[in-house]
């Protein structure tokens, strides 16, 4: 890890950045290969209580729906 600590901040965060993209992609990818309503259900995992309850009413979930969530 030498090499890249002696790197500059710009180069390592321009690193950094590029590596989340990556990571991002093939996160959605994976969850993609389930169907797009996964891949959205885990999207919305990421987001506030009031999204996720949002969620829930746009699809009319409730607590026996797999893809409802406890808020």
């Amino acid at each position: 890890m030498e090499f890249l600590e002696g790197l500059n901040q710009m180069v390592q965060d321009s690193i950094d950045e590029d590596i989340k993209d990556y990571l991002i992609e093939q996160w959605a990818y994976d969850k993609a290969q389930e169907g797009v309503d996964y891949l959205e259900h885990e999207i919305i995992a990421f987001a506030s209580p009031e999204i996720q309850q949002q969620y829930n009413e746009y699809y009319k979930l409730n607590k026996d729906d797999d893809f409802y969530f406890e808020v």
